[in-house]
């Protein structure tokens, strides 16, 4: 056994022993320098990554409601349907929304018209009205004061005297109804009767005449007979009989009437007639009464008040309106004004529109049904990032604008370029786990195959880069368990093997930048017989 061959075994013994070195050594290909090789110091372009799982979420996301109550009346979009900004997605049932807009719009003009009205001032026929007001109330007080004119008390002397009359017209009938007729008025009666007998039996002679039948013989000694037909001779004395009938029973009820003594309905018409003329002349001398008596403070005060009102009245339109009535005025129209926006806003807002441009992820209402609750959800396809969460331990090699690759489970074959997002502040909360983890997010530069809300990421990112480094094989390197020193074993040119501490930097799954303890070209001796994962910079 030669001096090299000695030296291979015994290192290797050490190695099994020692089990104190830890080695960088994370993924072995079938190309990896084995143990008992030779390896040379390169120098080269070293990169470090670090991966995490997470998943594909949308950054701008919508749960819509209504703001008011309502019947759901159309549905314009359906699931997975891809809508503009503005689109319109549901409606509400909107006729008394209408009808309010109307209202308030009418309101509107109304308080609008009222303060056009006010700015415009008094109109000559309105100050005339005015003027003929106030000089009524001058006149009112001016008679209550002076009291009734003699024309005045005569006329009430004179309805006083006409009503008196009329009780005793009233009482000379109810006495004449109360007593029944007098012996001349029945035969008045009686001869009133006989000539409507006397002229119904001549009328009837005469038509009877009229209708009768004659015969006569003609110059040839033939006889014949002729009965007259109906005619204007015939209908003018029918009507006259008619009439003479009627006149007859009249008279003859008249005469019955006063024959049978008193008619109880005849005494109680007259009867109230009488109460109705006493209640009528006591009437007019109480207005008479009255008349006479002098004015009391307060029909004075109420006279003087409403001369103040005419007057106050005529003053205001003459002068126009003041300053305090326009301000009100203004108010009402701002007031009305507000009511018309607010109704409008009810209007538009009964139909529900999409923020922004996005997919319809869910529709939760019929139509017909009541708006109630989250009615529409919907995501912007646009903003699709992959969150990670990425360990404490890793967190600190991260940085804004780092690259990163996706590749998601549905399409493990396909990767895509993306770039550190955001990063943030403070850790994620896990109850179920003591890892403390932040979420990472990553913005995707497009990709080729259609993306999906939560769908599994995993990324690889770029966490550092070195250029023209001195390069090691992760397994040309132990490290000391308990001190943490690195190490290497040189082969010299005369075939002695050195142990050599060295000062590493950046690493990757298969090689390790050394910053200290050897130069480009040196032979290293692979002597690790397990190698296991390690841990420390560049892991």
């Amino acid at each position: 056994m030669n001096k090299r061959n000695i030296i291979i075994g015994v290192i290797a013994l050490i190695a099994l022993l020692g089990g104190g070195y830890l080695w960088t050594q994370t993924e072995q290909t079938a190309d990896a320098p084995q143990t008992g090789d030779l390896v040379t110091v390169t120098r080269g372009n070293l990169d470090s990554n670090a991966s995490a799982t997470g998943q594909l979420l949308a950054q701008r996301d919508a749960q819509l409601a209504f703001g008011q109550a309502g019947t759901v009346d159309v549905i314009f979009v359906s699931e997975g349907e891809f809508v503009q900004a503005g689109a319109p997605l549901l409606m509400l049932e909107q006729s008394e929304l209408e009808r309010a807009v109307a209202n308030a719009a009418e309101g509107v003009a109304i308080a609008q018209a009222d303060l056009a009205d006010l700015l415009a001032g008094a109109t000559a026929a309105e100050i005339a009205a005015a003027e003929a007001d106030v000089a009524s109330a001058e006149a009112n007080l001016q008679q209550l004061v002076n009291g009734p004119t003699a024309e005045e008390l005569a006329i009430l002397q004179g309805n006083v005297d006409a009503a008196e009359a009329n009780v005793w017209a009233s009482s000379a009938a109810l006495s004449a109804a109360q007593e029944g007729a007098s012996a001349a008025d029945i035969a008045a009666a009686e001869q009133q009767f006989v000539s409507a007998q006397l002229n119904h039996s001549s009328l009837q002679e005469t038509y009877d005449k009229l209708l009768e039948c004659r015969t006569f013989t003609t110059p040839d000694g033939e006889e014949r007979t002729f009965c007259p037909g109906l005619g204007d001779p015939e209908e003018s004395t029918r009507y006259q009989l008619q009439s003479a009938y009627a006149s007859l029973e009249s008279a003859q009820a008249a005469l019955n009437d006063l024959l049978d003594g008193p008619d109880p309905n005849s005494v109680a018409v007259s009867q109230a007639n009488l109460a109705a003329s006493v209640a009528r002349r006591d009437a007019a001398q109480i207005n008479m009464e009255i008349a006479l008596l002098p004015p009391t403070e307060a029909e004075i005060a109420q006279a003087e008040q409403q001369l103040a009102q005419a007057t106050a009245t005529l003053a205001q339109r003459v002068r126009g309106a003041a300053a305090e009535t326009i301000t009100l005025a203004e108010v009402g129209v701002a007031q009305a004004e507000i009511r018309l926006a607010q109704a409008e806003q009810a209007l538009a807002e009964a139909t529900l529109t999409a923020p922004f441009a996005g997919v319809i992820t869910a529709v939760s209402v019929s139509e017909g049904e009541q708006a109630q609750g989250i009615m529409v959800e919907m995501v912007d396809v646009d903003s699709l990032e992959v969150v990670l969460n990425v360990d404490e331990i890793d967190i600190g090699t991260m940085a804004e604008g780092q690259t990163a690759v996706v590749t998601l489970e549905a399409y493990p074959e396909v990767s895509i370029a993306a770039e550190v997002a955001a990063i943030a502040p403070s850790s994620t909360p896990n109850n179920n786990s003591d890892i403390v983890t932040y979420e990472v997010n990553l913005s995707l530069d497009g990709a080729d195959v259609p993306l999906r809300v939560n769908m599994t990421a995993n990324a690889s990112l770029l966490t550092d880069s070195r250029s023209d480094v001195l390069l090691v094989p992760n397994r040309a390197i132990s490290v000391a368990r308990q001190t943490g020193i690195y190490s290497v074993t040189v082969m010299q040119a005369d075939g002695e093997v050195e142990t050599r501490t060295i000062s590493i930097g950046l690493r990757d799954r298969q090689f390790t930048e050394v910053v200290d303890g050897l130069s480009e070209g040196e032979t290293l001796l692979i002597n690790n017989a397990v190698p296991v994962q390690a841990v420390g910079p560049g892991a």
